[in-house]
């Protein structure tokens, strides 16, 4: 009976979890004020399906402003401009306006299994998206890049390197508001995961929601106690609230099934293999996103 009732909370937590969390709010956001605009910055079209699905429709229910930019259109095989539509056409199954997406087609970022882009030069494309359209957040994959492809190591290898030279635009002498940012965009990396965990499809958001219930169970208990939540180490990564916050968001079924029909409009890349990786990936279910603070 004791046990039971101690358990209560637990069980609780996670009949009762939300699919996805809150994004945190800005530290400068009062009423009235900027909402979150995220950059999605990604190497290829599907990227923005295959691997940061859960994410993009996380923000859209969330009323974020959404924005994707993709590094290269994939023209590996030629097939270049088909891709720019695709990935149009994918980013508004997902709920995001063709004109906030942009796609490069520059010499030095093409498609490349086999080579590392500039990251000086991707650092400084970021630059100009995020002071146009006054980003707030960038996403983006981590050092490791889910499948540890060049051009997606590369892309958060730019990003980074942006974030380390940042700077705020000097102050404006005219009355009018900039669309830039009032203070540095925050930058969250897609946590990269194990071959064998990749691929664990949905049964990786039955493992993960008892994971978020004991962490929430945790901070509960935490709270009751009076000692500060926000030191509680990760189960899943070892790092606080504080030192570097992680973020998660889960798919519903029907989110799945939104996200898997965004993929089909990739129809130039919708080859055996990767009707294989949508049915069994972690990546069309669940988004685990860890705040990176370049120099913090």
């Amino acid at each position: 009976m004791l046990i039971s009732f101690l358990f209560l909370p637990f069980f609780l937590s996670f009949l009762f979890l939300p699919q996805t969390q809150p994004f945190p709010p800005l530290s400068h956001n009062e009423p009235g004020g900027p909402k979150v605009k995220a950059l999605v910055v990604t190497a290829h079209p599907d990227d923005e399906c295959m691997f940061f699905g859960p994410t993009i429709l996380g923000l859209r229910q969330q009323n974020a402003e959404v924005y994707g930019l993709v590094l290269s259109n994939g023209n590996s095989e030629g097939l270049g401009k088909e891709r720019e539509l695709e990935l149009k056409q994918s980013y508004a199954v997902l709920g995001v306006d063709s004109d906030k997406v942009s796609v490069l087609d520059h010499p030095q970022l093409q498609d490349d299994i086999t080579r590392h882009w500039r990251a000086d030069l991707i650092a400084g494309i970021v630059h100009d998206y995020v002071q146009r359209l006054g980003i707030t957040d960038i996403i983006t994959f981590d050092k490791f890049g889910v499948s540890k492809h060049p051009n997606h190591i590369s892309t958060c290898e730019g990003v980074i390197l942006f974030f380390a030279n940042f700077s705020l635009p000097p102050p404006s002498d005219s009355p009018s508001p900039s669309s830039g940012p009032v203070q540095p965009p925050r930058l969250w990396a897609l946590r990269s995961v194990s071959v064998l965990a990749k691929y664990t499809g949905f049964f990786s958001t039955l493992s993960l929601r008892i994971i978020l219930a004991v962490e929430q169970f945790q901070r509960l208990v935490l709270r009751v106690v009076g000692r500060d939540e926000t030191a509680l180490p990760s189960i899943r990564t070892g790092d606080t609230i504080k030192t570097s916050p992680l973020l998660t968001f889960l798919n519903t079924p029907g989110q799945y099934g939104t996200t898997l029909n965004a993929m089909r409009e990739h129809q130039t890349q919708l080859v055996r293999f990767r009707w294989l990786y949508v049915t069994w990936s972690r990546y069309m279910w669940v988004n685990e996103l860890q705040e990176l603070r370049v120099g913090a």
